[in-house]
């Protein structure tokens, strides 16, 4: 599943194919309707998983209530940031993380080979006014967190707070989303279809949403790549040079390369798939570009299917006066929940997404 960030409601953009079928199965929505308060509400930024034992659970990016309200040894009245873990099909939350207090933008990758799940978030504090983190105001020492616990265990223990992701002196971030590589074939790919351009081996690659800073060209750095091979997501981070690997691709009239600019939006998705040898990445939030594939994150070399963008978002459909149909519309709630507490019966959001091969 490509999308991590914000609940939405996916309308198509265009009829796929004669006798296309997906390739997935729905697992219900992410989110429920109408919660408030310290009931559990929807998260933001949030990535569904599943534990050893095959259970789907997700992981939740929650902010704006005050962190005393969980977290009373934290002693501030300040908006909390914050990540959490709810049992996907009952709503039941079963662990506030307060080694992520003062993070925010989560995302989650499941290692089922080394039973270890990574929650990665920016060091931004949203809606913070007294502790805003350096990734949201500052822009000195911004980097992506890390923390690691068990798949197969009750996610009640966590590792501390690593910095995983070090981001240059003026370059701020919010979202992020990282993939398990199979790093031979990757590098070998990247060598054959980027000559001089090829990548090192690596174990993982982070997309980075790094949209804020004081570069005044604004060539902020894209992609992250993790050179280690213990499975240790927490250190052996590179990020790469944007002017080399960035979201871009030729322009051409039929629309089938990533033009230059916004990528795939914000709140990007990254996957790898290891059989042929790509990165895909999907756009969120209030842009929704994509789906998009690269053999070696090579500016220049992404191809966008012919059917994107998959959705529209609701505002700017209304804009351009296209039908209800094509529209996308997002919704983003935040609230509290206390361990063990449930949400009411989830609501149906016509969460089906159809996309061509690329």
């Amino acid at each position: 599943m490509w999308i991590s960030g914000l609940v939405l409601a996916l309308g198509l953009a265009q009829e796929p194919p004669r006798g296309w079928a997906p390739k997935m199965t729905s697992l219900g929505p992410f989110c429920s309707k109408g919660i408030r308060g310290n009931d559990g509400d929807c998260g933001c930024e949030n990535t569904p998983f599943r534990t050893q034992a095959g259970k789907m659970h997700i992981m939740e990016s929650v902010a704006t209530h005050p962190c005393s309200r969980l977290f009373p040894r934290s002693g501030s009245s300040q908006a909390c940031s914050y990540f959490r873990i709810r049992e996907l099909a009952t709503g039941k939350i079963v662990a506030n993380v307060s080694e992520a207090i003062d993070h925010d933008f989560c995302s989650a990758l499941a290692d089922h080979e080394r039973d270890a799940l990574w929650v990665f978030c920016s060091a931004f504090g949203r809606r913070n006014k007294a502790h805003p983190g350096p990734c949201s105001a500052g822009f000195d020492g911004c980097y992506v967190g890390a923390w690691k616990t068990r798949l197969s265990g009750d996610f009640s223990t966590w590792t501390p707070t690593a910095k995983a992701v070090a981001l240059p002196l003026g370059v701020g971030m919010a979202n992020n989303d990282a993939t398990l590589v199979s790093g031979a074939l990757a590098a070998a790919r990247a060598r054959a279809l980027a000559p001089g351009v090829g990548l090192p081996a690596h174990q993982a690659v982070m997309i980075l949403e790094t949209d804020r800073g004081t570069w005044a060209n604004r060539s902020y750095p894209q992609f992250a790549i993790n050179v280690g091979t213990d499975g240790d997501l927490s250190r052996h981070w590179v990020v790469l040079d944007r002017a080399q690997y960035r979201l871009s691709g030729p322009a051409s009239s039929d629309g089938g390369r990533l033009p230059d600019g916004e990528g795939t939006g914000d709140a990007p998705t990254l996957r790898y798939d290891a059989e042929q040898g790509h990165y895909y990445s999907l756009g969120g939030g209030w842009i929704t570009n994509g789906p998009a594939r690269s053999a070696s994150l090579a500016a220049g070399t992404w191809e966008s299917s012919k059917l994107a963008p998959i959705a529209i978002p609701a505002a700017r459909a209304a804009n351009h006066s296209l039908p209800v149909p094509f529209q996308l519309a997002s919704t983003c709630r935040y609230g509290s929940g206390s361990p063990g507490s449930l949400v009411p019966p989830p609501l149906s959001l016509h969460r089906v997404i159809h996309t061509a091969a690329l």
